[in-house]
């Protein structure tokens, strides 16, 4: 069966038992674009893993992603359509999340004088 009536029949059953199911469908939609109009048999680790890691450094929305396609790929399991996850065993590690940086006065003061030195684009 095609990967992208899968996502569809899971979205309407996770709608249809009430639940607020806003984001992950933009996910699930996501990954089935970037999977291709597959069966979804043919759903390869490496591309799972490939679409999870997106560009660049691991952030949280690898863990949020991650957490939709474990959920979607349990409904696939438990009605089998597939045998096993093609999910990665081994999950990373979450960022350490940012920590704000507060200004005191005297650095707000020193970057408010500053305002006048810096050249405008586009002025000489």
């Amino acid at each position: 069966m095609k990967l992208s009536r899968l996502v569809t029949e899971y979205i309407a059953f996770k709608r249809s038992m009430g639940v607020r199911f806003q984001s992950p469908p933009g996910i699930l939609k996501a990954f089935c674009r970037e999977m291709g109009d597959i069966e979804v048999t043919e759903v390869q680790p490496s591309t799972v893993q490939a679409f999870l890691a997106g560009k660049g450094a691991i952030t949280s929305f690898w863990h949020i992603k991650f957490q939709v396609l474990s959920k979607f790929y349990h409904f696939l399991v438990i009605r089998n359509y597939i045998e096993s996850s093609p999910l990665p065993k081994t999950i990373p590690k979450r960022p350490e999340p940012m920590t704000p940086y507060i200004y005191t006065l005297e650095e707000l003061r020193r970057l408010i004088a500053a305002r006048g030195t810096i050249k405008r684009c586009g002025n000489s």
